[in-house]
Formats: structure tokens, C-alpha cells, sequence
């Protein structure tokens, strides 16, 4: 797992950074160092960014002190471009997975910011989710419109078993993926195709030009008093006046008396309207954001619109839930605000920071965090649901979904 979520940390660094400080540098100018010379500094440099740094102060149970001395015994030789950056990435992996620290060597880096595509890309045009266990494979979260990918005919719950031909096994974890999916615009890729509970199929498509597209909320009504509400993978500008506009028309059918927020496929920090959020659901004391150095507390004053602050509350999660999501999810179940539904998340919330090191190469060192009122450490721990059901995306559909179908079972009661 720890592979891939390196490469997740990869795929998605710009969007990481782009609401946190400028990148650190830990350069010096000098002349240049002989190989092992410049390697022991970078070494070092390395230790000592993630020795101030790491947000965990205990380092997550790893003594960082020793991880030090067991590798630094190995740099008595000069070591290969490929070996150094292999030891380095080894000792960052004694940290805890759940706070991933990650390595790019000098290469990496620039051939990263060639690569960088934002918005625009060539491919298929689904948003995706990489499970190695039980089974590898890809899942598709959620489609965009008139993307490649809706038109051969995939959904989302689908789950991508090879690529090409290629097991998703076999091309994990030295490689993404997605990676195997994009490619230029007019060529195909064959699929192999699996819906929930279904025989996989061979699907061809041809990759186009993409631009990525938010999809929008989905709101549907469920057992006649009860909204259910779908968050997208990327939000969008005016998510929360859509949210309140559509539980007012709804209102305005039958009064709706219990909402089920679905946080499942929720996977993007960047640009998710937490404050607006929290201010309609919660109120009050919700947490804390902190460094090693500075906490903030996270105090919110709540705005009762359309019954929020009264109207009973369940929140779906699952392992895509990611970053500010998490948080809103944890700041209500914290305060029994809401009652969570599904699989716990995986605890992908923290803040990180780029520094640069003296070969040129990077580091992205988890350097912020959230913790509950009860003090609870979302980082480590991701959101734990009160009712844990173990059925993952691709073994749901919008007809058949027994996390939702429980969400709803918790808010019956309270309409009677």
C-alpha cells in the first residue's frame, strides 16, 4: 500500500501544496561536492528536515534517532543515483504509512513538472481509486460527462481488473495505473471490466482530449422524509448553495426530517467548503489544527438555515473520504452531531510541505494535522464509523446499497 499511496502523493502534490507554505530549501551555495560528500548531506538533510518537521512529535511510535544510525551505516560507500534514492525512500518508509512521508529524487521532480497536466489531459475521464486488497484493481468512483470513458459505456462501481491485458496485480506497485490508462488522444486501451457483482468484460476505448469536469451533487429523496446527498470527488464553486437550494425544493414537496451526507467518493481537500459546512451542521468547539510549533483551534458559531442545526444527521464515509472531508465527518461524530456510516477512512488529512535538499532532490513531510476535542488523532487513526459496514464502492449500486440503506435505518426512528 505504501507504494501507491506514494505515487497518490505524486499525482496529487500540486493540489497538496497549493494552500500551504512556499517550499522550504535546506540548500546551501557552494561548490559542488564530490558524489558521497553531496549524498551524505543530502542524507542528513533529510533526517533533520523530518526530525523538525514531522508533525508527529513521537514520530508515530518509530525511533527516528535509530532509523538514522541503522542507515547511515550504509553511506560508507558511494552508492549508485539509483541505490541512494532507494535507501532514502527506504528509511522515509519507517515512518508510519498513515502519514507517509515521500521522496523524489532531482529527476523526478523536473520530469513531475513537465508531466504536470492540471486541468487538461489525455485519457478516459473518470475519477479513480486503486484497491490492492482483496483483489487489485480500479475503481471507478465517478465518470465525467461526455468523457471518453461515458461513451464506451463505463459506470461508476465499475472496477478495472487489466489494462490491456495487463492484471492490475502486475502493473502495481512499481507503477500507477493510471498511468497505463492515459495516453494520447485517438489511441485505445482495452479494459477489463468488472460491475458490482457482475462477469468481466473486455471494453474498448478510445482516449481523448479531457478536461476535468466536477460533477455535480446528487440529491435524491429517500423513504418519502429523508434527503440523500451524493458529494462529488472535486467540488465545485456554488456546492453548498446547490445543497441548500435542492433541500428546499424538497422541502417544499413533504418536509424532509432526516439527511444522509454521502462522503464516499469524496477524495479532493482542494477547494472543499468546510467552513460553510461545518457553520451549517456544527456549532461550537470542533477541534484543532496543529503543527510542532502552533495549534489553532477550530471554533465554529452555527447558522440554523433551512433546520440544519436540528435536522438528524448521518454521514457515509469509506477509504476514499479523504482530507477535509475526513475532517468534517470526525468534527460531528466528535460532538454526536451526526452518526457515522460505512468503512473507516484512512486518515489522508494532513498538511504537507515541500523542502528541497542539497542534491536538488524533494521531500514531502506531513508537517500539519487535526485532532477531535477528544483529542483523538484523525491522522493515525482516519474516522472510525459507528455503524461499520464492509461493503466497498464497487460492490454497491444505486439500486442495491446496504451502507445507505443502513444510514437510512438511523434516521427512521427519529421520525416516529
Amino acid at each position: 500500500m505504501r507504494k501507491v499511496r506514494y505515487w497518490l502523493v505524486i499525482l496529487l502534490s500540486i493540489l497538496l501544496v497549493a494552500c500551504r507554505q512556499q517550499p522550504a530549501s535546506v540548500t546551501q551555495k557552494s561548490q559542488q561536492p564530490d558524489l558521497h560528500t553531496l549524498q551524505t548531506q543530502t542524507f542528513e538533510a533529510l533526517w533533520q528536515t523530518v526530525n523538525d518537521n514531522f508533525v508527529y512529535e513521537d514520530f508515530g511510535g518509530v525511533n527516528w534517532e535509530n532509523v538514522r544510525e541503522q542507515y547511515a551505516s550504509r553511506l560508507e560507500e558511494d552508492l549508485s543515483a539509483e541505490a541512494f534514492a532507494e535507501l532514502m525512500r527506504e528509511m522515509v518508509s519507517e515512518l508510519p504509512e498513515t502519514a507517509v512521508v515521500t521522496y523524489q529524487t532531482r529527476e523526478e521532480r523536473i520530469q513531475q513538472a513537465l508531466d504536470d497536466t492540471g486541468a487538461n489531459y489525455e485519457g478516459i475521464g473518470a475519477f479513480v481509486s486503486v484497491r490492492e486488497n482483496p483483489e487489485a484493481r480500479v475503481i471507478l468512483l465517478s465518470i465525467m460527462p461526455n468523457s471518453p470513458a461515458e461513451k464506451a459505456g463505463l459506470q461508476p462501481h465499475d472496477s478495472i481488473l487489466a489494462v490491456d491485458g495487463i492484471s492490475i496485480a502486475d502493473i502495481l506497485p512499481e507503477e500507477h495505473p493510471v498511468m497505463r490508462v492515459r495516453g494520447p488522444a485517438g489511441t485505445d486501451v482495452t479494459l477489463t471490466v468488472r460491475p458490482p457483482g457482475g462477469i468481466p468484460r473486455d471494453v474498448v476505448v478510445t482516449r481523448g482530449a479531457v478536461t476535468v469536469t466536477p460533477g455535480k451533487l446528487q440529491v435524491t429523496r429517500l423513504a418519502d422524509t429523508i434527503a440523500y446527498v451524493l458529494f462529488p470527488p472535486v467540488p465545485y464553486a456554488n456546492m453548498v448553495n446547490d445543497l441548500l437550494a435542492t433541500l428546499d425544493a424538497l422541502n417544499t414537496e413533504a418536509t424532509i426530517t432526516g439527511l444522509i451526507l454521502d462522503l464516499r467518493i469524496a477524495t479532493t481537500s482542494n477547494g472543499w467548503p468546510i467552513d460553510d459546512l461545518l457553520s451549517l451542521f456544527g456549532n461550537g468547539r470542533l477541534g484543532e489544527i496543529y503543527t510542532r510549533t502552533d495549534t489553532t483551534p477550530i471554533t465554529v458559531t452555527g447558522t440554523d438555515t433551512l433546520n440544519s442545526q436540528q435536522i438528524p444527521l448521518a454521514i457515509i464515509v469509506g477509504p476514499d473520504t479523504s482530507g477535509t472531508p475526513e475532517l468534517f465527518a470526525a468534527a460531528l461524530q466528535s460532538i454526536k452531531r451526526a452518526t457515522i456510516i460505512g468503512q473507516n477512512t484512512t486518515g489522508e488529512l494532513e498538511g504537507f510541505t515541500p523542502f528541497f535538499l542539497p542534491d536538488g532532490s524533494r521531500v514531502f513531510v506531513p508537517t500539519s494535522s487535526y485532532r477531535t476535542p477528544d483529542l483523538r488523532e484523525i491522522g493515525l487513526l482516519g474516522v472510525m464509523p459507528d455503524i461499520p459496514i464492509q461493503a466497498d464502492w464497487d460492490e454497491v449500486t444505486d439500486d442495491n446499497d446496504p451502507v445507505r440503506a443502513a444510514a437510512v435505518t438511523v434516521l427512521q426512528p427519529e421520525q416516529e
